[in-house]
């Protein structure tokens, strides 16, 4: 295996890539580190120097880039300010974190790029509903808001950012340091709304999503569904009797119910939203819910919802720009792995964002340190200086969890469960299938 600089910097070597030399098979660059270390700017030096290598081989061919040709890079770039808009969010660590992994395969035919996917993987959704003090929700909630056409303000009814609970967790309706000299801040509406750059981080969403062949009709659908999660937000449930007698829960503000439909072209919404449906074979039952049950409802219908426009950013409109127009031999991957954090309350999200970036780093630790100490100890020196992985018993611990996940899943879908139910159940399974796991016997709290 050759072994670079640990940096980007050390692709610079033509030699590190040959593409008649490397035909073992596919490569990927995995890209990890905490939040704001540089994982994005990274990946995109990468893929600049991987389209240099492109030209090289174009010349060593002797053939020339046709102009009418994709630039590949060029549009990779390009889908970043829609995705970041969609995707990224400013925490305590980073004004504007990638709240997802992303893999982008850089595919090859004869050493010459000729096009590219994108993958995404675990967007935090719990963000939509809930923030930590001085993080924000994802830009473009504030975009649309504070960047919004006089037609869409006038379609729309925003109200200011202050006004929306989902965006108000943190109580960070700006981006501080964005703020101008005057006191004037429009970061926000400069985002949405800034023309076509040559820069990607200079382009506005909007610009953006025209650039990759996403017209304003679809566009307009896109801000309806923004829109109505926004006011999606706002439904209020207070506690009532059914029909029956039972327990339940009514919409308030049954206005904003109607408005949500409209945007969305849906029926029903604050008749259904009050609802917990359970299908058991063949038989569906409807169980009022609680306002508090309610609520947990209307949560999830936002994340759902939002979790399957940004898939369909990736697969309906990135990928659709970056297809190739011919055959491809292999790719190089590169994967921008969202940022390590610790938050004073952590989303089962960032349990998942951190073990993938603990599990890198171990296999980062078993390549480097283990081939050291197999250099050692063909020398006859001491590895003992050699420090061990200090995170191996978190990395166990969340591997053992992840077998658990199937004891989640099937108590969650039982509507009424106590807390110990879960936690007797979770230990008896799993208590003695590792030592790691014997350690933590009792410590453990389903929240």
């Amino acid at each position: 295996m050759h072994t670079l600089e640990h940096s980007y910097y050390g692709l610079r070597d033509p030699d590190n890539y040959n593409p008649e030399s490397n035909t073992s098979g596919n490569q990927s660059c995995p890209v990890s580190g905490e939040s704001g270390a540089g994982k994005t700017v990274a990946c995109g030096f990468i893929m600049k120097y991987l389209a240099k290598l492109s030209d090289w081989r174009l010349a060593e061919l002797g053939k020339t880039k046709n102009p009418d040709e994709k630039d590949i890079t060029s549009l990779v770039a390009g889908v970043s300010p829609f995705l970041e808009g969609f995707g990224n969010a400013k925490t305590t660590m980073n004004d504007n974190s990638s709240r997802f992994g992303k893999f982008t395969k850089i595919l090859f035919n004869d050493g010459m790029i000729v096009g590219a996917e994108m993958d995404c993987y675990l967007l935090e959704k719990a963000r939509l509903v809930d923030q930590g003090e001085h993080e924000r929700n994802y830009h473009v909630f504030y975009g649309l808001i504070k960047g919004a056409t006089a037609e869409e303000q006038a379609k729309y009814k925003f109200n200011k950012v202050e006004d929306y609970d989902m965006l108000m967790h943190g109580h960070t309706p700006v981006i501080e340091h964005e703020t101008k000299a005057d006191g004037s801040n429009t970061y926000d509406a400069d985002r949405m709304n800034n023309p076509l750059a040559k820069d990607p981080d200079d382009t506005g969403f909007r610009a953006a999503f025209k650039n990759a062949q996403v017209d304003e009709a679809a566009q307009c659908i896109i801000w309806d569904a923004i829109a109505g999660m926004l006011k999606l937000s706002q439904l209020r449930f207070e506690a009532c009797k059914n029909d029956k007698g039972e327990d339940a829960s009514k919409v308030v503000n049954t206005d904003v119910a109607k408005e949500i439909e409209t945007l969305w072209g849906i029926k029903d919404l604050a008749e259904k939203v009050v609802l917990f449906k359970l299908t058991c074979g063949s038989t569906i039952i409807l169980k009022p819910m609680t306002p508090g049950g309610s609520n947990d409802n209307r949560n999830a219908l936002l994340k759902a919802y939002y979790g399957h426009i940004f898939d369909w950013l990736f697969d309906g409109v990135a990928n659709v720009v970056l297809k190739p127009e011919g055959s491809d031999e292999g790719f190089v991957g590169l994967l921008d792995i969202f940022g390590f954090e610790v938050f004073k309350k952590n989303s089962i999200e960032q349990l998942c964002i951190n073990f993938a970036n603990e599990k890198l780093q171990k296999l980062f630790n078993d390549h480097v340190f283990n081939t050291e100490k197999d250099t050692y100890k063909a020398q006859g020196i001491s590895d003992d200086c050699i420090p061990p992985y200090v995170c191996l018993f978190c990395v166990v611990c969340v591997c053992v969890s992840l077998r658990i996940h199937r004891t989640t899943h099937t108590h969650t879908h039982t509507l009424t469960q106590l807390r110990y139910t879960y936690t007797d159940k979770t230990t008896h399974t799993h208590t003695h299938t590792h030592t790691h796991t014997q350690q933590i016997q009792g410590q453990y709290t389903m929240l």
